[in-house]
């Protein structure tokens, strides 16, 4: 028979457990508004300053078109890759692949998700330079 103390050990572990679990929902960033001081930038101003951020954070960057560009970052054996679709009112950021990230559908490893959240920083934190 369990006493009180060693539940509550148990449940504490295993909460511990599962507060460090790897795999996470893929984070999105959908339709993320330009900040209003940046929207009368030309679409031009606005790529450099998102191509600057994406490099700046680590991420090799290819431009497909106007208004699309390919992020790639790689470490070790792993790889993850985002479309960056953007305009003048609003820019997103989709998965477009990995290697190595234990992605299935919905959900990836959490560095993924630290990396996409750390270019959506560095993107919006130039896209505000822009307009100063």
């Amino acid at each position: 028979m369990m006493r009180g103390g060693t539940v509550s050990v148990v449940l504490a572990v295993m909460l511990a457990i599962a507060g460090y679990n790897r795999i996470q929902p893929v984070y999105k960033v959908e339709d993320h508004l330009v900040p209003s001081v940046a929207q009368s930038a030309n679409l031009a101003t606005l790529e450099t300053a998102i191509y600057e951020a994406a490099s700046q954070t680590g991420w090799m960057v290819e431009k497909v078109n106007p208004g699309l560009m390919r992020a790639t970052q790689k470490w070790r054996e792993h790889a993850a890759t985002v479309n960056i679709v953007y305009s003048q009112k609003s820019y997103s950021i989709n998965y477009a692949g990995s290697a190595n990230l234990k992605a299935d559908q919905d959900f990836i490893h959490r560095r993924y998700n630290s990396l996409v959240m750390k270019l959506e920083q560095e993107i919006e934190r130039r896209l505000y330079k822009v307009g100063a």
